[in-house]
């Protein structure tokens, strides 16, 4: 496939690029007479490189060239019946057309503070995250790249898309493409409270419970877990964070505070462990030494009482960057609320949970549904939050 087989229309001129592929608006003449200026192509790889990024691959131009003149809200609004016929070049299903149309209607109603291009990309992302890999991704690889490469491309350094260059034999397979996707999107059931959902936690629905069914907050990490496994949304996290504490074993805490590794020296004695052993005891012969402390003559140090007790607490630190998008966010919170199972169950440490994301860290409250949400809803591009950590 060619980097024209992806950027114009598979038969006749629907779209169409002018100003040296600086911009791509309806042709006038396929949509009687309606023109209107879609994306300037800046615009378009920002969002077609989102999507590959999302999706390892590109979705179908017409998709996303539709999508993009619906969500800005011009005026007038594309004529959708005529664009759909001139990139299929024939009728389509009436109950279909009519699930498309509506789906563009709530498209462009639906109240967003996403500028089009980032609106578009959730959209399809939205649309098509149980879809087929064929629908997400109708251009993969080094064809996508080269497709990236030439919209990233000054004026003067692109090449002139030339029609004579599109496959005739692909043309069936786009328009296939574009149809199944466009209907796939129009089933997906868009709603503000379902679309919102996704674009905070990544699924599209979370139930909301009311406020007589839970009476008081479970008032520990065990009720916590115990009250999500009968949730319909959280249960499978529930699950995870009961089997991770099963089989976690976290070493426990110095008995006495004596035996922390601080403070100076109150006292010298021959009982102990290796690491008090007196400083002129290892510069004894090793054999002499091994049997000094057989024998019970090596000598010891005796940590000094601290003047109050030390108060025992455990920072568990979340990582939020691009390498935890996924599955592996869930994953990581149901370890972190684990060890806050653990730690209330050995009734011996207060554990404090961090969320190192960004440039920010934040400290969560893991003791009620709501807290487990805001973890989850902390989605930051960076790659790395070492800024975060420093902060902390």
């Amino acid at each position: 496939m060619t980097i024209e087989d992806y950027l114009l229309p598979p038969v006749g001129k629907t779209w169409q690029w002018c100003d040296d592929g600086e911009a791509v608006e309806w042709h006038a003449d396929t949509l009687d007479g309606f023109s209107s200026t879609i994306a300037f192509s800046g615009q378009l790889h920002q969002t077609l490189s989102r999507l590959y990024q999302m999706n390892d691959g590109l979705p179908s131009l017409a998709v996303v060239l539709l999508l993009e003149s619906v969500a800005s809200r011009r005026h007038p609004s594309p004529p959708v019946n005529l664009i759909v016929h001139g990139v299929m070049e024939r009728q389509v299903n009436s109950d279909f057309m009519k699930m498309v149309t509506d789906y563009l209607m709530t498209v462009s109603n639906a109240s967003s503070q996403s500028k089009s291009a980032e609106k578009v990309t959730e959209l399809i992302g939205f649309g098509l995250a149980e879809s087929r890999q064929w629908l997400r991704a109708a251009v993969s690889g080094a064809e996508a790249e080269a497709v990236l490469q030439w919209l990233a491309m000054d004026r003067a350094d692109r090449e002139l898309l030339q029609t004579s260059r599109v496959s005739r034999s692909l043309c069936r397979r786009r328009q296939q493409h574009f149809w199944e996707t466009m209907v796939h999107l129009a089933r997906t059931g868009l709603d503000e409270q379902s679309f919102e959902s996704w674009k905070r936690t990544g699924s599209k629905d979370i139930p909301e419970v009311e406020e007589d069914v839970l009476e008081e907050p479970p008032q520990t990490m065990a009720d916590l877990i115990h009250s999500l496994k009968e949730d319909s949304e959280l249960s499978g996290l529930a699950d995870a964070a009961s089997h991770a504490a099963s089989v976690l074993t976290i070493p426990r805490h110095p008995s006495r505070d004596d035996a922390m590794p601080m403070g100076g020296v109150s006292d010298i004695v021959n009982r102990g462990t290796p690491d008090r052993l007196l400083m002129t005891e290892l510069a004894a012969d090793s054999l002499l030494l091994a049997a000094r402390i057989a024998t019970g003559q090596a000598l010891y140090v005796r940590r000094e009482m601290p003047p109050t007790d030390l108060p025992k607490r455990r920072a568990i630190l979340v990582e939020q960057s691009v390498r935890t998008w996924g599955r592996v966010r869930f994953s990581m919170a149901a370890v972190a609320m684990a060890i806050t199972n653990v730690d209330q169950r050995n009734g011996n440490v207060e554990s404090n949970v961090w969320t190192v994301s960004g440039t920010r860290c934040y400290q969560e409250s893991l003791f009620d549904r709501e807290g487990v949400l805001s973890l989850l809803e902390r989605v930051e591009p960076t790659l790395l939050p070492v800024e975060g950590l420093d902060k902390q």
